[in-house]
C-alpha cells in the first residue's frame, strides 16, 4: 500500500492532525503507531470532520509498551472516511510515537 503520510508525535497530550483525506476522496487506510521511547505511552487517534467542534475516538489512551517489547505497537486497518476527514493522534509524551498511515485515497 502506499504511504500516504507519516511522522513523529512532538509534543506530549496536544493533539496533532496527522492527515486529511483529500477533497472528492473515499479512503481507506491503516494507521501504525509505535512506542520508541523506553517508557510506556498513552495515544489517542480520532477523526474529525474540518471545522467540526468535537472529534470522534478510535482509540482513547491506548497504552504502547516501551521500545523493543511486545505491546509497544497498534495497527488499525481498513478505516474508512470521507473527503476532507482529518486525522489526529495524541500521545502523552513528546517524540516517543512515530506514526505511518498508509492506503488509498479512492
Amino acid at each position: 500500500m502506499p504511504m500516504l503520510a507519516q511522522g513523529r508525535i512532538a509534543a506530549a497530550n496536544t493533539p496533532q492532525m496527522a492527515w486529511v483525506a483529500p477533497p472528492g476522496s473515499a479512503p481507506n487506510f491503516s494507521i501504525n503507531l509505535c512506542n520508541i521511547g523506553d517508557a510506556i505511552v498513552y495515544v489517542s487517534v480520532a477523526y474529525q470532520q474540518e471545522g467540526a467542534a468535537t472529534a470522534i475516538n478510535m482509540e482513547n489512551k491506548f497504552p504502547l509498551d516501551p521500545a523493543g517489547t511486545k505491546g509497544n505497537t497498534l495497527e488499525r486497518t481498513n478505516v474508512l472516511l470521507s473527503a476532507g476527514m482529518q486525522v489526529w493522534i495524541t500521545c502523552s509524551e513528546a517524540n516517543a510515537v512515530d506514526w505511518q498511515i498508509y492506503g488509498y485515497e479512492a
